[in-house]
């Protein structure tokens, strides 16, 4: 609520917010949030976090869907430091390079093919869910814990 109060006292506008704790925020605010476009937003919006571990897989099963599916690292480039984690297969769509990542899903839908997305920490994976969702796409999965959590030991 404190960054919330700076930034509208600034007048700062088109704010985007990429954390974890804004849809609880945002449920307790709803007329200050804009989701898909719609503010005040509805709270019922909201996918549920039991809808979000459906799709959220540990790294052995996620590395066994690899063949054959569509596989996007949406890890923003710092975040990246070279090449993707499985040697690629997989192909940078950062989350905020939107014409890309519409190319990606796309090439999912077309082919019928399943959806494979991980970013670092197992996060921003929940953002991309809405898009998804709301473009029709419903085989996909979430590398559990992200790349940060990625060993070849496991």
């Amino acid at each position: 609520m404190k960054s919330f109060k700076a930034a509208k006292k600034s007048k700062l506008m088109n704010i985007l917010v990429f954390d974890a704790g804004v849809f609880e925020w945002s449920v307790a605010h709803p007329d200050y949030s804009v989701l898909l476009g719609k503010s005040p937003m509805d709270p019922n919006d909201i996918i549920s976090k039991n809808k979000l571990k459906e799709h959220i897989v540990p790294l052995k099963e996620f590395e066994s869907k690899i063949k054959g599916s569509v596989l996007i690292d949406v890890r923003a480039q710092n975040e990246r430091r070279g090449n993707g984690l499985f040697l690629l297969a997989d192909k940078s769509v950062p989350l905020d390079n939107k014409k890309k990542l519409e190319r990606y899903l796309n090439k999912a839908l077309t082919t019928d093919k399943t959806l494979l997305a991980y970013d670092n920490s197992g996060k921003e994976v929940r953002w991309l869910q809405y898009y998804l969702e709301e473009k029709g796409i419903k085989d996909y999965y979430f590398m559990q814990g992200g790349a940060k959590y990625y060993t070849y030991d496991q």
